[in-house]
């Protein structure tokens, strides 16, 4: 391994070259590994007695690229170990070791590589037996170089030796994140690790020098917590009430509704976000996660991390109402890494319209509940909670309104009749942020939006095992709500014809296209006859969004389907955005929207393709996914949403309704999307076959109206297909009734 300048370098690969001392492998060109250009390193194998006939046996260099796929930054000091695996080797020739070891005749190559395998053979030659009229294995115990060397070309043998694998190599990416090694010929399984970060592996065939940008690079995940707590605090009333939920770190940073993330980055961090804020509704859900780091209570209690004195975090739950809490139905539920460990209903108390309900207080030091009471009270309760008092308005970071700043503290371990200082600025936002409806209107807008119901994906969530499936949302009305049950199915994306529209989505940007004539889409219990299909992966009904957010507070503030929502750059070369109308099934006609190879912005690489297609008869919507990159499995938000403040919110599984997706062929109902027709016959040869699948020659998009019973019903009415009816049929490119 030399450094120099070019002349230098070429020098010392002439000498290599041609040495007579130190013959060396023919491959001898010299790549740079992305370092300055005044550099370069370049590496060769030096060994002894091996012939040109060696090659296949010479090591290459692999090099790659680590980075970080939220970032797009390179990571640095990454382990990365690669391992060959066993692969067979073949020469045309005889080699210099005609004798074996054991002949046996009767068994093919792969019979041999067997037996060798099985019995530490080296190699093996393979062809005519010195009998000469069967094909016999001649194997050998000698070191492959051996071999090798002074092999010579015949026609009618070809030696194969086994190169072992096991041979491991130990490597760390630079600060460009940048690692390189020398592998021999064969398959290679390469692992990183990072303490920190997801370890992942892949594998590599060496058959030549594999450069940065090749199959060597690979993103690696930064784990972005040692454990995930989610605490839910969900109710229900007869009347509208408001609960809010609460915590507040060692940090003395105070998350709720007014200040709704809470994040300290670093070796012993913790990260608390409110994901949403219900106010005055029936029913409610507040979701509250914490993120955190490793933290050592030893460390923190004796100044040893400067920033905090304990690895504590508390949680508590304010309420208000009008009325009284006695008809009010409310739990708080914790998960662990998505288990449940503990659910708490809350007392009910009738008397007080304002109150505090204590309360639970994490240890992330231990990642365990160290305090749980399950109480309600004044104030004081939530300072009895934590055994201190909670500081004052300019040491907590919240965001506040200017109206409610500046109020005078009580003296430093004072007794005061007076309200706690933090307590009045909970209620200065209250009246600013959280006021009661001016009107009656908005008081029924907001009781007539609880009935509503939308799922979010969450960070549970794995996007990327979304590939190849396809989700359908089926609508659905119960006595007290409307919502959407989904699916998970294999059945692949609708084909892109080539009469679909392309469409011109700017970046962060929206184009409104109107629903076919006489058509509309209901969602939720409104119509609309026109989309706006956005280039950040979603759709809305009601009005364009610039949002580019994944999250699901973006989510939720939106009127439309989340397919793969987050920040996507559309206008880059190569991708596309697809809009087609199919309004020849008079059963259920439908919308078809493409977004093929379309890169998150900033990464060209991490492309995405899904399609999204609206059933406008039925109000269905079913989104398939055919890429999902690393990035957009990290960010990205997947889901549907009312748009309506004080809505209803569930977690989003994939597989939540699975008798969604069962149709059963010939029960006087074509379902759509996973049906071709339906007849109402199990019969072949009458256009609809017995598998529900329209049949060659025929089309099957009308309603059959010959039956009385079959009116009522979505049942298909199977024709020939005819060229010139007007109709572009199932099997028709074309049809313009000429």
């Amino acid at each position: 391994r030399v450094q120099g300048q070019g002349k230098d370098l070429q020098a010392f690969a002439i000498a290599l070259r041609y040495g007579v001392e130190a013959p060396v492998k023919p491959y001898l060109t010299a790549r740079p590994l992305d370092q300055i250009w005044m550099e370069t390193i370049v590496a060769y194998v030096i060994s002894d007695g091996i012939g040109p006939q060696a090659g296949a046996l010479r090591r290459h260099q692999v090099a790659g690229r680590v980075v970080n796929p939220a970032t797009a930054e390179p990571v640095s000091a990454v382990e990365v170990v690669l391992t060959a695996r066993s692969v067979w080797i073949e020469f045309q020739g005889q080699d210099s070791y005609p004798m074996c070891h054991i002949e046996v005749v009767g068994l093919s190559v792969d019979g041999c590589k067997a037996h060798a395998e099985a019995n530490n053979y080296t190699g093996f030659s393979f062809g005519l037996s010195p009998s000469g009229f069967t094909m016999g294995c001649c194997f050998k115990t000698q070191d492959p170089e051996a071999l090798l060397t002074g092999l010579v070309e015949q026609s009618t043998v070809v030696l194969y030796v086994l190169q072992p694998g096991g041979y491991t190599v130990h490597s760390n990416t630079t600060a460009l994140g940048v690692y390189a090694v020398l592998m021999p010929t064969g398959l290679a399984d390469i692992t990183f690790y990072k303490t920190g970060y997801e370890p992942r592996s892949l594998s590599v065939d060496v058959r030549d020098n594999i450069q940065l940008g090749g199959p060597a690079d690979i993103y690696l995940q930064q784990v972005a917590v040692v454990m995930v707590w989610r605490v839910e605090l969900s109710w229900s009333s007869h009347t509208p009430v408001d609960l809010d939920a609460h915590a507040f770190d060692a940090w003395d940073c105070h998350t709720y509704f007014s200040n709704r993330k809470c994040q300290h980055v670093n070796s012993h961090g913790l990260t608390v976000t409110l994901d949403r804020d219900n106010r005055d509704v029936l029913y409610g859900k507040e979701t509250m996660t914490f993120h955190q780091w490793p933290c050592d209570s030893f460390e923190a209690a004796n100044n040893g991390y400067k920033d905090i004195r304990s690895c504590l975090a508390h949680y508590w739950v304010q309420m208000f109402s009008h009325h009284g809490f006695a008809d009010v139905n409310a739990k708080v539920t914790v998960f662990r890494q998505g288990i449940l460990v503990q659910e708490l209903e809350l007392p009910k108390p009738s008397t007080q319209t304002e109150l505090f309900w204590v309360g639970i207080t994490f240890d992330w030091s231990t990642s365990q509940l160290a305090v749980i009471q399950n109480r309600a009270g004044e104030a004081d309760i939530v300072e009895s909670l934590m055994g201190y008092r909670l500081p004052p308005e300019r040491q907590v970071r919240r965001l506040m309104s200017s109206s409610a700043r500046r109020l005078q503290t009580e003296a430093a371990g004072a007794k005061s009749q007076i309200a706690p200082p933090w307590l009045e600025l909970l209620r200065k936002d209250f009246q600013d942020e959280k006021a009661t409806p001016k009107s009656q209107e908005e008081a029924r807008r907001l009781t007539e939006a609880s009935k509503y119901e939308g799922m979010c994906s969450n960070s549970s969530l794995d996007l990327r095992t979304l590939t190849g499936k396809a989700m359908l949302f089926t609508r659905e009305e119960t006595p007290d709500k409307i919502l959407f049950r989904n699916c998970l199915t294999d059945r692949p994306p609708y084909p892109v014809n080539d009469w679909a529209m392309y469409l011109d989505v700017p970046d962060d940007g929206a184009v409104e296209v109107q629903l076919p004539y006489l058509t509309s889409f209901t969602w939720y219990e409104t119509s609309y006859t026109s989309i706006f299909v956005h280039g950040n992966g979603f759709i809305t009904f009601d009005k364009p969004s610039r949002d580019r957010n994944g999250d699901m507070d973006s989510h939720y503030a939106r009127t439309g389907i989340s397919a793969l929502a987050f920040d996507m750059a559309p206008h880059y070369p190569g991708a596309s955005i697809r809009y087609e109308a199919e309004t020849f099934d008079e059963i259920d006609p439908r919308v078809i929207i493409t977004y093929q190879d379309v890169p998150a912005f900033g990464n060209r690489e991490e492309k995405n393709s899904f399609q999204i297609v609206l059933f406008l008869a039925s109000s269905h919507v079913v989104v398939s996914w055919q890429k999902v990159s690393d990035v957009a499995a990290f960010s990205a938000a997947v889901g549907v949403s009312p748009g309506m403040f004080g809505s209803k919110s569930r977690d989003l599984d994939p597989n939540w309704w699975p008798w969604a997706c069962e149709a059963y062929c010939g029960d006087l109902t074509r379902h759509f999307w996973l049906e071709e027709c339906d007849d109402a016959e199990l019969g072949d040869g009458d256009g609809c076959s017995s598998e529900c699948k329209v049949e060659t020659g025929w089309t099957c998009n009308q309603r059959n109206l010959d039956n009385l019973l079959f009116r009522q019903l979505m049942v298909d009415k199977c024709q020939p297909a005819a060229c010139g009816n007007g109709i572009r049929e199932t099997t028709e490119e074309c049809d313009d009734t000429g």
